[in-house]
């Protein structure tokens, strides 16, 4: 059988393994409408019924009902399942990208750059010249999500306001208050990048 070009068999010669009601019963059970269509394919093929005729009667383009009738030939009932395709891999090794979390988390300031939180063209210009990859935007950010870290932006600060030590000096002048922000709060320990 050539495998580009297979020939497609109709009525009890197509998928002759496979009935028509054992069909058509997973094609109601079915809730994904791609694989539905491709399961109505088949039991139209089942019936006779010709390429160009299946595509016009499930909408489809003849070229892509013909793929899946050759894939159900060539793999059976489970040719209706989309293969999961694998990417690309990543550029940076499993130890370098331990480096890299290590390194985002500890801040840019202590990777060399001026700037306290990091931003996507730092973490950019710090894979290129810490490990000597290329990255695109898009490409950094999907590394991060993959990562675990998402964009937050941190809380704008007013530059008159009190610091820290001044508030708590503050508060103990004031006397205990109870803090109520974090009683119903389940906080996460994740670390988040700040982009």
């Amino acid at each position: 059988m050539n495998t580009k070009n297979p020939m497609i068999p109709a009525g009890s010669r197509f998928l002759p393994d496979t009935g028509r009601t054992y069909l058509l019963k997973c094609h109601k059970s079915e809730k994904d409408p791609k694989i539905r269509d491709r399961l109505m394919a088949y039991v139209l093929r089942k019936d006779g019924t010709s390429i160009h005729g299946i595509a016009r009667s499930i909408n489809r383009p003849y070229t892509t009902v013909r793929d899946w009738l050759v894939r159900a030939v060539q793999l059976g009932v489970t040719g209706r399942y989309d293969v999961m395709q694998e990417g690309r891999p990543c550029r940076l090794t499993t130890e370098q990208l331990a480096q890299l979390r290590g390194e985002l988390i500890a801040g840019p300031r202590a990777c060399g750059f001026e700037s306290g939180t990091w931003t996507c063209r730092i973490a950019i210009e710090h894979v290129r010249k810490r490990y000597g990859v290329e990255y695109r935007q898009h490409g950094m950010w999907d590394l991060l999500d993959r990562m675990g870290f998402s964009s937050k932006k941190p809380r704008p600060r007013h530059p008159k306001s009190a610091s820290k030590k001044a508030m708590g000096t503050f508060k103990k002048k004031q006397g205990a208050v109870p803090d109520i922000t974090h009683q119903k709060c389940n906080i996460s320990k994740s670390f988040r990048l700040v982009i």
